[in-house]
């Protein structure tokens, strides 16, 4: 990983291995330092980037056949793509135009189901679907969620924000 991470970890996804970083260090050129990251050495590559110097917002992706290859999105603030719809067009055969557009901003063009912010890191899973699950099967038991979605089924670390999430949902139905 790149000397600018201070801490990083990596999660495997479908067809894919996410990597999540975070330092406090300074990238003075984002678009070298994403190439360098990345191991895109040749110029004429297929290469999306948007740079927002003010915010500090950061976003490439490399295409290779129509297809994404690898990508890199970085912002100071918790505003990222959601994890679920960048997963999704891995998996796609190929990217539309309407895909690229998507890409350099952001987020989806087209609104879809929000998972909510990562609440389990190791298996992607949001707060959103960990509440919609715990309504939807009366779910009580932070075993019970991970049964049902996977979230605290591997370190644990997301266990007390899942026994908070269980108590939420609990007082505002009753």
């Amino acid at each position: 990983m790149s000397s600018a991470a201070a801490h990083w970890t990596r999660i495997q996804g479908e067809q894919f291995a996410r990597y999540e970083m975070a330092g406090r260090g300074l990238i003075l050129d984002h678009a070298a330092w994403a190439r360098a990251l990345l191991g895109v050495t040749e110029l004429d590559a297929d290469w999306l980037d948007y740079q927002d110097r003010g915010g500090a917002v950061y976003r490439a992706v490399h295409v290779v056949d129509e297809r994404i290859e690898q990508c890199v999105f970085m912002s100071p603030r918790p505003d990222l793509p959601p994890r679920t719809w960048l997963a999704g067009l891995f998996t796609k055969q190929a990217l539309s135009t309407a895909d690229r557009t998507a890409l350099l901003s952001g987020q989806a063009l087209e609104k879809g189901a929000d998972a909510g912010p990562t609440v389990c890191s190791c298996f992607g899973v949001g707060r959103n679907t960990i509440c919609d699950a715990i309504r939807a099967d009366g779910l009580t038991t932070v075993a019970a969620v991970t049964a049902c979605v996977k979230a605290g089924g591997n370190c644990g670390s997301c266990v007390p924000e899942i026994k908070q999430l269980l108590a939420e949902t609990r007082v505002t139905e009753a």
